[in-house]
């Protein structure tokens, strides 16, 4: 509402109806395609057990609900629709979720490294900046897939630690463990 209240009307409809009618269809089918693999790549991480015409459908809600919820909470549609439309355990769509955005993330990773290699002129200070966000972004990406081959042992060390805090039967921390089992017991299923 902010966003709009800042621009005319008459403004927003000009640029609409400027824009080349190939362009937008262009765009359109892009986005769709985009949406279709997002779709294909839960798919397989759901071992084809949701047909990719249902898949679609979750991804087109869930993506339109990450772009209207604040602070990506959106994400949170993707594994209620799992939940209560298919029947999915809320562990399997933490699973899944959480390995399609370690994809994500080596996507974008790779995207930037291959951006900076190939910008001319760079200032020093965005030189300067390239080797702890590059850091940053291995860091990362080593957690995740860490996370992805010892999840289970590092949710065994983690509730050690708790038991020994006497914090690990509060109604809170143990909901907390009871999902993070289930996600890191499909994450093994996926990852076999």
């Amino acid at each position: 509402i902010f966003l709009l209240s800042q621009i005319q009307l008459s403004n927003l409809i000009k640029a609409l109806t400027s824009l080349s009618p190939s362009c937008l269809l262009f765009g359109f089918i892009c986005y769709l395609f985009s949406y279709l693999f997002r779709a294909l790549r839960f798919y397989f991480l759901l071992n084809k057990e949701i047909s990719l015409k249902d898949l679609f459908n979750v991804v087109c809600v869930h993506n339109a609900m990450n772009n209207i919820m604040p602070a990506r909470t959106g994400e949170l549609a993707y594994i209620y629709l799992l939940s209560k439309h298919h029947n999915r355990e809320i562990g399997e769509g933490l699973a899944t979720l959480f390995i399609a955005r370690i994809f994500d993330l080596i996507s974008v990773s790779i995207l930037f490294f291959i951006s900076f290699l190939t910008l001319g002129g760079v200032s020093s200070f965005i030189i300067k900046l390239f080797l702890p966000v590059f850091s940053f972004l291995i860091l990362t990406v080593s957690l995740f897939i860490f996370l992805l081959h010892f999840g289970k042992s590092f949710l065994n060390t983690f509730k050690k630690i708790l038991r020994k805090l006497k914090i690990e039967e509060k109604a809170l921390i143990a909901h907390l463990l009871r999902k993070g089992e289930e996600v890191t017991e499909f994450l093994e299923k996926i990852k076999g």
